[in-house]
């Protein structure tokens, strides 16, 4: 019974890790999209659209990005 036990520990683990890399990746788009509005003065109009997003989602990412910063205490790596 240990190899199942062994494989299934394997596999939680690995959806735990799909979980973070997920919600690092979302905090990464909340950070793209934040710095595109303060520095390039996107708006959040025009970067809802080109998301096909409403303006409170795109903000709901911004909001995501503070609080996964805040929670893990460094910036989201940059996606490539």
């Amino acid at each position: 019974m240990s190899p199942v036990l062994e494989a299934r520990d394997r596999f939680e683990q690995a959806q735990k890790h799909a979980r973070d890399a997920i919600d690092e990746a979302r905090a990464a788009l909340g950070l793209s999209i934040k710095t595109a509005r303060n520095k390039s003065s996107v708006k959040q109009d025009d970067i809802a659209k080109a998301l096909k997003l409403t303006r409170e989602q795109t903000r709901k990412y911004e909001r995501y990005y503070e609080d996964w910063v805040e929670k893990n205490g460094r910036e989201p790596a940059a996606s490539s």
